[in-house]
């Protein structure tokens, strides 16, 4: 440990970011001046590859979008909202659930679902900007057993802007939770639609049908997280599809503090059980074995030797009864 954590005080904070980001950056974050290192000509990269947009019949179908609020995210709602409708070319309706119970996300997003109108519903966190065009970039995308997502840069509250993350392809660590494939693909080498085995759970569209299929959010898996590693098993293992929408950017806040009340040892455990559901053939509806992730994307996590023997020991490890 250097001169500088020396002098300060080593606490979970500093272990949170270790975690992400290595020795030098982390000091950047503690000493609070980071902002030099957020100018990016990413989003100047977007638009350069991003495609003009072709109107599709599909585009005059309603999204509904579903916000779960806890009180920590009111200071940020008016600006998410403003974001989805400025960016919005077709018709949306937004519906915002408040938590005022500490009911935790899942059973807000069912809630809320269930006052959909739209024949598609997007959850977004309540901390979101959205691309332009986002609305029917997705919906092009989005089939009756299709659940897609758009890549995910982080965002800067103070600013509204993005800073410059580049997330899409998601794998699964040794606990079954959401890894960032870093250096995933090239921007001009991407597909308009490319698959991932799993995602964040801060925004994703599918119809509404086909929430309703699943029953909706699993409230037995807690009040917040695992959400993501949720609705990816439920549509890769009964026949459907996970798609990163590759010309869609959600720019999302990330925090390092829970935003519901919540012990990190039980969504561990959450994490644990929804692997063994699946490796056991549990779940109705399923029609293909958790063993079948790992046929369909070693190949591709084999390439990224940074990350495929971590993959392929938790699917394979999942997969032992």
């Amino acid at each position: 440990m250097d001169e500088y954590c020396k002098a300060h005080e080593h606490n979970d904070y500093c272990n949170r970011v270790n975690q992400y980001v290595t020795r030098g950056f982390c000091q950047i974050a503690c000493r609070g001046n980071w902002k030099p290192f957020q100018n990016s000509p990413l989003d100047e990269l977007r638009a350069k590859y991003r495609k003009p947009l072709k109107e599709k019949k599909s585009d005059k179908e309603t999204i509904s979008v579903v916000i779960p609020t806890c009180n920590d995210d009111k200071q940020y709602l008016e600006r998410t909202i403003k974001s989805l409708k400025d960016n919005a070319v077709g018709p949306i309706e937004i519906i915002v659930e408040l938590d005022k119970k500490n009911e935790g996300m899942r059973v807000l997003i069912n809630r809320g679902t269930k006052k959909a109108k739209g024949k598609y519903v997007m959850k977004i966190d309540a901390h979101c900007a959205m691309s332009p065009e986002w609305d029917a970039r997705m919906k092009a995308s989005c089939g009756p057993n299709t659940i897609v997502k758009p890549m995910i840069d982080s965002l800067d509250v103070d600013t509204w802007k993005g800073m410059g993350k580049d997330m899409g392809f998601i794998s699964l660590n040794p606990e079954m939770r959401n890894e960032h494939l870093v250096g995933w693909k090239p921007l001009q080498d991407r597909k308009i639609e490319e698959e991932t085995l799993s995602m964040l759970g801060c925004c994703y569209l599918m119809e509404k049908q086909y929430f309703d299929k699943f029953g909706g959010c699993n409230e037995s898996l807690g009040k917040w997280g695992v959400l993501g590693v949720e609705w990816a098993f439920n549509t890769w293992l009964t026949g459907g599809r996970l798609i990163v929408r590759t010309d869609s950017v959600c720019y999302h806040y990330f925090r390092f503090v829970k935003p519901f009340e919540i012990d990190e040892n039980e969504m561990n455990e959450k994490y644990r059980f929804l692997g063994r559901k699946w490796r056991d053939g549990l779940s109705e509806g399923q029609t293909k074995p958790l063993s079948w992730l790992l046929n369909k994307f070693s190949p591709f996590l084999n390439s990224q030797m940074r990350v495929a023997p971590r993959d392929q020991r938790t699917i394979t490890n999942y997969c032992k009864k």
